[in-house]
């Protein structure tokens, strides 16, 4: 039995007398209200930034007709004064506000895996109230360096969006008929835009939250856990599917043969599995 969680005497007369193999804590999951709180944070700036490049494109293509592009350089020198300017701006907006979500994101998330360790680890012990310790330096730092991460990820929302909309423009005026062409290409770019960011958000809320599981458990004695799988969204990885219920150690975790390498729960793109803290009964 695990010594540095003590359990309360009725937990350990049960244990005892039954001798399962794990005893076995509440689950950690994520938190809905940050995820959406985080993802509505980083749609808020995405849309921003949409809205006013394609108010200040079709502004700037309306000053001139479809038939002059093509005979004329000078639009596509105001297109690329235009882009410059907006890429100045739009970086600032999202370096300012990138770094803002992603600390309101890890110190929410922060909050939220102590408090749901505790109440984990409550259960594990049969009531008794754990005293969850504070991060680790080594920690706090790496939950820093996922504060950056997280915020560069967020950052390369706009420049991946201003890339592929200055494609869709300079072949508008080379290539096509100006708006008619260009339109229904940012309304496309527009939806994957968001779709991409949107996912982001959770992905990156997920995997803060999981790295903060890990670290807290590992600082209070919890090596071994049960791996849970979501069974949500359309597709689902058949490995995970595979792992769902069965128990390993955190430094040991399952090989995902899909991937060629061992990975926990949250760590893949878009993953939603989750872990459940146990403990050996010896």
């Amino acid at each position: 039995m695990a010594k540095q969680l003590k359990l309360s005497k009725d937990k350990e007369k049960w244990a005892k007398q039954f001798k399962p193999q794990y005893l076995v804590g509440e689950p950690l999951r994520p938190n809905y209200e940050i995820e959406k709180n985080t993802v509505k944070k980083v749609e808020r700036l995405t849309n921003k930034m949409i809205k006013e490049f394609e108010r200040e494109i079709i502004k700037l293509f309306k000053k001139e007709s479809p038939a002059y592009f093509a005979q004329d350089a000078s639009i596509s020198s105001q297109v690329r004064i235009l882009f410059n300017k907006l890429e100045d701006k739009f970086y600032s907006m999202f370096k300012l506000e990138g770094n803002n979500i992603a600390n309101y994101m890890t110190n929410a998330v922060n909050r939220h895996s102590k408090s749901q360790l505790q109440n984990s680890l409550k259960k594990l012990s049969g009531g008794i109230s754990i005293n969850v310790k504070d991060l680790s330096q080594e920690t706090k730092e790496s939950l820093k360096a996922g504060a950056s991460q997280a915020a560069s990820y967020i950052r390369s929302i706009q420049s991946e969006y201003l890339d592929a909309a200055a494609g869709f423009t300079y072949r508008s005026i080379t290539q096509g008929e100006g708006l008619k062409d260009l339109v229904p290409q940012l309304q496309i770019l527009s939806g994957k835009t968001k779709r991409n960011a949107r996912l982001l958000a959770l992905d990156q809320t997920r995997k803060t939250n999981a790295s903060l599981d890990d670290a807290r458990m590992k600082q209070n004695g919890i090596t071994k856990f049960k791996w849970n799988h979501s069974g949500a969204g359309k597709t689902q990885r058949k490995t995970h599917v595979e792992f769902d219920g069965k128990i390993y150690d955190l430094n040991d975790p399952p090989y995902d043969r899909t991937v060629g390498k061992k990975v926990m729960p949250a760590e893949l793109p878009y993953c939603r599995c989750f872990k459940t803290p146990v403990i050996e009964f010896i």
